[in-house]
């Protein structure tokens, strides 16, 4: 009888470890989507962000006789402040900037001027003619697409 009971003490504490070990399992996954979600959330609104700034920049270009601004600065948008873009790193930690840091002037973003320090990176030639503006990080957004080439 006793060894009964012995042997129904260990199928219970094998089951209670058993039951535990799932429970960890399933929340990690669960936590695992949730953070591949809200990756696939922050690309969607960096990509919206992006389209925004360039149609804004097309306004103003089309407006102003085929000059771009020389800087970009919050007059620009309704609310009076440059957009933050939030990007996030393969290991989930990420950055959120609205700072702009400029290119080397001739119009177009280079993956050699890209700091990685998040926010945006705004280029401009010269005559203002020609511009260029990408999200400042090289990192890999969740769509395993570097986040300054959209």
């Amino acid at each position: 009888m006793q060894e009964t009971t012995k042997g129904l003490l260990l199928l219970l504490l094998l089951g209670f470890l058993f039951a535990v070990g799932m429970y960890i399992l399933i929340s990690e996954i669960i936590d695992i989507c949730i953070i591949e979600k809200d990756k696939k959330i922050k690309a969607a609104q960096a990509k919206a962000l992006i389209e925004a700034i360039r149609s804004t920049l097309a306004f103003y270009y089309a407006k102003n006789g085929g000059k771009f601004p020389a800087k970009l600065a919050g007059s620009l948008f309704a609310d009076g402040n440059i957009p933050t873009v939030e990007t996030t790193r393969t290991c989930g930690s990420g950055i959120k900037s609205n700072n702009v840091i400029y290119g080397n002037g001739d119009g177009v973003v280079s993956d050699t001027e890209i700091t990685d320090e998040g926010g945006w990176i705004y280029d401009v030639s010269p005559d203002l003619t020609k511009a260029d503006i990408r999200i400042n990080a090289k990192y890999m957004s969740a769509e395993e697409i570097p986040w300054y080439k959209y």
